[in-house]
This record gives C-alpha cells, structure tokens and sequence, in this order.
C-alpha cells in the first residue's frame, strides 16, 4: 500500500513540476497567462491529452457546465482534455487555486492546488483511452500480418 501511495504521490509531484514549468514558459513567452493559455503535451492521430489555463471568469461563460463543476472553480483553473479520434471524450478540473497564474511561485503552490480524486479520474481517462488505442493497434498487426500470410 505504501508503495502505492509514493507513486501517487510521485506522478502528483512530477504533474505540479509540468504544470510549474508550463506556466513559467508561458509567462516567459510573452503570453498573459491570466487571460488563459492551452498545452498540448502530447498528440497522435488517435490520442490527445491538453491542458487548458482559464481563470473562472472565463470559464463561468462556458454554457452547459454544470453546476458542480462551477462551484469547483477558483481564480486560476487547469482542466486536462482527453480526445480520442479528434473528439472530446472527457475533461476534468485538476487544478484550481485563489492565486492568479501569474502570481504562481513555486512547484509547491501548484501541487497544494492539485484536486487528487478529479486527477485520478482523469489518470483513469487517460490509461483507458491508451488501452483502447493499444488494442486498436494490435487488431490491425493481427489483421496486417494475416494478409501477408
């Protein structure tokens, strides 16, 4: 169990690293991270995982969210997108804080503001959609290697 519970540890550690290090690379390329910013850490043809920076004040003008999702928000939000197949299949709210991105100091600030159950359901998310893909890809090597036979 306690092994278990330094890996989740760890992945949170190392997420709040990337987020930190996101943020500061925004800020240093010139771009108003309090006005919103998106990341797309990783994209294939079939996958996609993306970070979207938004402030409340821009995300209580996203119609259709619901009401507990609204309530989660603060200042500065970090919702993680998984598409598959250039659709949308799920985001979730990983990150919030009172502090402007902006005002972010440290790799400590964003792993204080980490919402640990909505990023283990996104983890989740993200595994499923991977074994998804892996399967795809295994049905066609199977599909591929019986023709050449």
């Amino acid at each position: 169990m306690e092994n278990v519970e330094n890996a989740e540890k760890s992945y949170e550690e190392s997420l709040a690293s990337d987020i930190f290090n996101m943020i500061q690379s925004a800020k240093e390329s010139g771009l108003d991270v309090d006005d919103g910013f998106q990341n797309e850490p990783f994209a294939t043809s079939e996958l996609a995982i993306r970070y979207l920076f938004y402030p409340k004040r821009h995300l209580m003008q996203v119609p259709g969210m619901p009401d507990a999702q609204r309530r989660k928000l603060k200042t500065s939000n970090i919702l993680a997108q998984v598409v598959v197949a250039k659709k949308l299949v799920g985001i979730h709210i990983i990150w919030s804080s009172t502090k402007a991105f902006a005002d972010i100091a440290t790799e400590a600030e964003v792993l204080a503001g980490i919402d640990t159950k909505a990023l283990a359901a996104y983890k989740e998310h993200v595994a499923q959609a991977l074994r998804d893909d892996f399967a795809k890809a295994a049905a066609a090597a199977e599909a591929a290697s019986n023709v050449t036979q």
